[in-house]
């Protein structure tokens, strides 16, 4: 029974973690793709570039002068080798790609501020895919540690197991020294898996428990109060947690495929 635990734990790791990080690669590429448009006079790029630059939302920023602006504008309409006129009418434009998790309302609250600088024009948001990607956050993180809280409750039931199989055969050994008959000898692998899947089984599983909080906390920033920075470190602590884990999968496997405890 608890061989087969340590299969499907085994499996249901490895596709959890793949599944996630294909999920997540995805998404990040797509959020990537976001772009604020702020197209505003030149005088007005430093006040708008303050702004941004202090909301501590900006992942990277760009600013694409008139010059350089017409320039792109006729490599995408083919058009000939012009020059701008000094009576042009075209905007600088500040190109803003976003950092992942931000606060939906502090992103309005910059926006607003943006249209009351003098010299902007026009803004450009993709507010409906933005609120669809934070939702597909969401549910991906909500997934994620749900689909890991699982995979951690079978790691800890084959702990379970485990410990209840050595308990037993132990006493069976305590039975055979009284008898004055010595006892073989218990196999390593099994000693190191049953310690390691239990003390790493709960650590994942505390683990757990605390970044689904922190993931909703964060997804939901504005509705849920903030966590201290205990909650960070848990996280960081996490894949730690979760490294030492995998490197422990080939002594459990061992105990599995064995599927004694001595020899």
């Amino acid at each position: 029974m608890w061989s087969g635990a340590v299969a499907l734990g085994t499996l249901g790791l490895a596709a959890w973690g793949w599944i996630g990080w294909g999920l997540w690669e995805s998404w990040r590429s797509q959020w990537m793709q976001l772009r604020l448009q702020v197209f505003c006079r030149p005088e007005s790029i430093p006040r708008a570039r303050q702004l941004l630059e202090q909301s501590g939302l900006v992942a990277t920023l760009t600013v694409i002068s008139p010059e350089e602006g017409w320039r792109l504008v006729r490599h995408l309409l083919r058009v000939e080798e012009t020059a701008l006129g000094s009576d042009t009418v075209l905007p600088a434009v500040l190109s803003v790609s976003l950092r992942e998790r931000i606060p939906p309302q502090q992103l309005g609250r910059l926006y607003e501020q943006l249209w009351k600088v003098e010299g902007v024009h026009a803004l450009d948001f993709p507010w409906h895919r933005f609120s669809e990607l934070l939702w597909q956050r969401a549910l991906m993180q909500v997934g994620w540690y749900g689909c890991g809280g699982g995979v951690g409750l079978l790691w800890l039931s084959f702990a379970w197991l485990v410990g209840r199989e050595l308990r037993r055969r132990l006493a069976e050994y305590g039975v055979l020294v009284l008898l004055g008959i010595p006892p073989r000898r218990l196999r390593l692998p099994a000693l190191l898996g049953t310690f390691s899947a239990t003390g790493i089984g709960i650590g994942v599983a505390a683990g757990i428990a605390v970044t689904l909080w922190y993931g909703l906390q964060r997804n939901f920033a504005g509705y849920l109060p903030n966590l201290p920075d205990m909650v960070q470190a848990g996280q960081k602590w996490l894949g730690s947690t979760a490294v030492g884990w995998v490197l422990l999968l080939a002594v459990l496997v061992s105990v599995a495929l064995g599927g004694r405890f001595t020899r």
